[in-house]
């Protein structure tokens, strides 16, 4: 389990100084907000998302109160909501978790990002606080709403139980505000390949009116997914697509030992799950991890975290991800296979996004350069990049990290584009040295803005 921690909680002990190409000049990047990892929040987490004039939102793993502690080895605090205006680069605290180890109390860990429903109320997902139960001393996770006067309100609380443990990634919210997501794990008493992991995870409904139910429970093994971390998208017919990091097999990819490889699945409205395709760990993907995308023809674009050749970006020989594409008439093809590399990005975690002709957008977690850049678990190289695949065309690093004093590293969750091309992010890592709590000596992260070089 300690590789699913490791994606779905934001990697918070993930510096090497890196030269830009003239191929990776295209964008400058500039800070917009250091994050101190005390009441302003430390390592964030989840996509970020933008209001109609431009401000950003987002969440954080840690801080705020920094007497919170939920059990994460050198933690302080228990995450933030927070608010930055790109122009003055000034940052609000909009919610400062307070979990204290009673059920109800607050939810700890927002890990997703939020969504926003027509009236400006803020929708997200904490990855503990909530119920607490004797699977989940620090609370189980939950699911929140908090108005624009900052009322933060706990709309589910989930038990380990049938209902699922521990959000994964953000919400969706349909047109009626009914709001979908899923659970790491639970939705089962028995184990799913791990010892200590009850259930491999659910996809679940909260809807507008109030309560949870249930859409799937996974099972593993051949027939089903396991771990479910990426958010759902749907069709226009309602049907939802996601993907799990193991299962559609028995077999082992390197590092999830006989769970699979991962799927891209289907749910459909009447509760059918197909799976479109099981991942075999080599030349097509491992571990797929991020959102979904749809294209204007109905194709699905995601990324896996591993697989896609031989090549070693830390965590071994498995590959350093791909991009992938799910034909909408069916089948699976790579679009991009990283190599990790100093021209190059390894582990792309975050999916991908698309601009009005189709080019593709995205971040990769580490590569971009063959240093450590400070974390210790695993020698992982570089400290990631932001990138382009053009249609038609190779993919092309606009940004190179360098996870040092003055810059981020770790860039886990993504980017957002607005109207004039410029793509806002976060960086799980980096900005300064020996922050409170969090990443500690590796920083407590950014909010940075790529924009078009003249």
């Amino acid at each position: 389990m300690k590789i699913l921690r490791l994606f779905a909680c934001a990697t918070l002990t993930l510096a090497a100084a890196l030269s830009v190409s003239a191929a990776q000049a295209a964008y400058s990047e500039k800070i917009l907000y250091t994050l101190m990892g005390s009441s302003d929040g430390g390592n964030p987490t989840g996509l970020l998302t933008a209001d109609k004039a431009g401000n950003l939102y987002g969440v954080t793993a840690v801080g705020g109160n920094t007497n919170c502690q939920i059990g994460m080895e050198n933690t302080d605090g228990c995450g933030v909501v927070f608010e930055v205006e790109p122009k003055t680069g000034s940052e609000t605290v909009l919610h400062t978790f307070n979990f204290t180890g009673v059920t109800g109390s607050d939810g700890a860990q927002p890990v997703g990002g939020v969504v926003f429903n027509k009236a400006g109320t803020l929708f997200g997902t904490t990855a503990a606080g909530g119920a607490v139960e004797a699977s989940c001393n620090h609370g189980c996770g939950s699911v929140f709403s908090l108005t624009s006067s900052g009322t933060l309100t706990l709309l589910h609380s989930f038990t380990s139980g049938t209902d699922g443990q521990g959000p994964s990634a953000g919400l969706l919210m349909d047109t009626k505000g009914n709001l979908y997501g899923m659970t790491l794990t639970g939705g089962s008493t028995t184990t799913c390949g791990d010892k200590d992991t009850p259930g491999c995870g659910t996809v679940f409904k909260v809807p507008a009116a109030g309560g949870e139910s249930v859409l799937h429970r996974f099972s593993g093994g051949i027939n089903d997914g396991a771990y479910p971390i990426g958010s759902l998208v749907a069709d226009a017919g309602g049907n939802l697509y996601g993907t799990t990091v193991a299962g559609g097999s028995k077999g082992s990819c390197g590092i999830l030992k006989k769970e699979g490889c991962g799927i891209v699945f289907k749910l459909a409205a009447n509760g059918t799950l197909t799976i479109l395709h099981a991942f075999a760990g080599g030349s097509d993907g491992a571990y797929p991890t991020g959102a979904l995308m749809f294209d204007s023809q109905g194709d699905l674009y995601g990324t896996t975290v591993g697989g896609g050749g031989d090549a070693n970006c830390g965590v071994g020989p498995y590959g350093c991800g791909t991009v992938f594409k799910i034909a909408a008439a069916g089948g699976e093809s790579v679009v991009y296979a990283f190599q990790g590399g100093t021209a190059d990005g390894g582990y792309p975690t975050s999916g991908v996004i698309a601009d009005g002709v189709g080019n593709l957008y995205g971040v990769t977690a580490a590569g971009g350069g063959t240093g450590n850049c400070g974390f210790k678990f695993k020698p992982i190289k570089g400290c990631g990049t932001a990138f382009e695949i053009p249609v038609g065309g190779s993919e092309t690093v606009l940004s190179v990290f360098k996870g040092k004093k003055g810059a981020g590293g770790y860039p886990f969750f993504g980017l957002i584009q607005n109207k004039t091309g410029d793509f806002f992010g976060t960086t799980t890592s980096g900005g300064v040295a020996g922050c409170t709590g969090g990443a500690g000596p590796l920083g407590c992260g950014i909010v940075f803005e790529l924009k078009p070089k003249p």
